[in-house]
């Protein structure tokens, strides 16, 4: 009962930092939207994607080993941090002499400056990784939900009045700076860890078992999610970039706010039972089940809205954005589940076979990408990620539930049954024509309808259960 509740806590926390950062950085997103254009937006999502791969480095998985082994003591976690320190000053030095070759390769001077400017984000991201993996280990969920809801508004509000002063790409890329130095000034009044001049490689050994597998697996997932935008970057305009990444950042806000609600608190709870796969097992299922049919919903909400989210949120220059936005909206119930995977395999100890997975799906991602990207369009590449990501979830839940948990595919497989049968229906709903001439009136209408059909689908195919047995227990507790 205390790790149920210690559960629901963690939920809890971790949804209230979520979702009041997801409607305050729509807000802002959408000011951001109308102060700057399409170009300046795919400038910085070429350099983004950089920094992102050196961001992996950072932490080369350690983070996860120190939540997942309880037997470190405080002065090893010290000695870890410490590596971390060095590895950030050097990634920080290496980003900056990678910047020239950035720059010369996508023809554009500004990146030598945007790229120095980002590595001070990356040495205090590498300053962050330990403390925050402390504070989730230590299950100080409320004060890590603080920190990302202060942090968030800050930055935003910083990013705003630059961009209203005039400075453009800049004012995109500071933003990261700043929130990097604020969650680092958190940490370090939350977390006292202590920096060791000569830190012990032996410790690294101890845990580099666990670690190089969550890094080689973060180093795989990081193609499989940003080839797509390397490839625009390179061969079409940076226009095509903005509009593209627009349309995955907003169809990625349901996947990033939905289970990441619930998957920075599985690993640290479930951890706790990494010798009782069954139990683990169990409460993950739980999990996607409720997951899933919220996925249902989600997913044909974006697409029959797509055209309504766009404009409202952006405004009429991302217009180009509304077609892939739609396309890859298809694949939001698949990713909603597959992005509970990577702390189920944590938790179970086998950090192997998630890099394993990796190995086998990562070709096929990246082989539809380069085929949208030879089809010569952002629609034709949309299309294709969101192909991709559906046949994803087929081959990540076979290798995770036949190697990882040894369990059934066939009873696995068939509890979705139900669920996909309510998208197909809501599909259909899609195909009724509603011509409102108001975008926010268009909206609501079709976000009502779907609504409607949506709960008595729920309840023709008894799939209100789970929720209402939800209610019930959060009642009873």
């Amino acid at each position: 009962m205390s790790n149920d509740v210690s559960m629901k806590k963690a939920v809890a926390y971790t949804a209230m930092a979520k979702y009041t950062t997801a409607i305050l950085q729509l807000v802002f997103a959408a000011i951001l939207s109308r102060l700057l254009t399409p170009e300046q937006f795919g400038t910085v999502a070429v350099i983004n994607v950089f920094i992102v791969f050196f961001q992996i480095f950072c932490d080369m998985g350690f983070g996860t080993a120190v939540i997942q082994d309880k037997g470190l003591t405080e002065r090893q976690t010290n000695h870890i941090f410490s590596w971390t320190v060095y590895l950030g000053f050097a990634l920080m030095l290496l980003f900056i002499g990678a910047s020239f070759p950035i720059a010369k390769i996508y023809e554009d001077s500004i990146y030598v400056p945007l790229g120095i400017i980002l590595s001070v984000s990356l040495l205090f991201n590498s300053l962050n990784m330990i403390p925050n993996a402390v504070m989730l280990k230590q299950k100080q969920f409320k004060s890590i939900a603080f920190r990302t809801i202060l942090s968030s508004i800050a930055a935003s509000l910083f990013t705003i009045v630059l961009a209203f002063k005039g400075l453009g790409v800049y004012a995109l890329v500071l933003q990261a700076v700043f929130t990097s130095l604020f969650i680092f000034l958190w940490n370090e009044l939350s977390v006292k860890l202590k920096f060791c001049l000569k830190p012990e490689f032996s410790i690294i050994k101890r845990i580099w078992g666990y670690s190089v597998y969550q890094f080689l697996a973060q180093l795989l997932n990081y193609f499989n999610r940003n080839l797509d935008s390397l490839l625009i970057g390179k061969y079409f305009s940076k226009a095509d970039l903005g509009q593209y990444n627009k349309s995955y950042h907003l169809m990625q806000l349901p996947i990033t706010y939905i289970p990441g609600v619930i998957g920075p608190a599985l690993h640290p709870i479930l951890s706790e039972h990494q010798n009782d796969p069954q139990y683990i097992y169990d409460a993950y299922m739980r999990v996607l089940k409720m997951l899933s049919l919220v996925g249902c919903f989600i997913t044909v909400l974006l697409y029959y809205t797509g055209e309504e989210l766009v404009l409202i949120l952006f405004g009429d220059q991302w217009h180009l954005a509304i077609t892939p936005f739609k396309l890859l909206a298809l694949s939001v119930w698949c990713q909603l589940l597959i992005n509970t995977v990577g702390p189920i395999y944590q938790s179970l100890g086998n950090t192997k076979l998630m890099f394993t997975s990796g190995l086998i799906v990562g070709p096929m991602i990246i082989g539809f990408i380069v085929l949208g990207c030879v089809m010569g369009s952002i629609v034709s590449v949309a299309t294709c990620v969101s192909i991709a990501y559906v046949f994803n979830f087929f081959f990540c839940f076979f290798i995770l539930i036949k190697y990882g948990f040894h369990m059934s595919l066939r009873d696995f497989f068939c509890s979705f049954i139900p669920d996909l049968i309510i998208i197909s229906i809501l599909m259909t709903v899609t195909l009724i024509p509603l011509q409102i001439d108001n975008l926010v009136l268009s909206f609501i209408a079709k976000s009502l309808i779907l609504s409607s059909v949506y709960i008595i689908m729920l309840i023709i195919t008894k799939q209100h259960k789970p929720f209402l047995q939800m209610i019930k227990k959060y009642r009873t507790n």
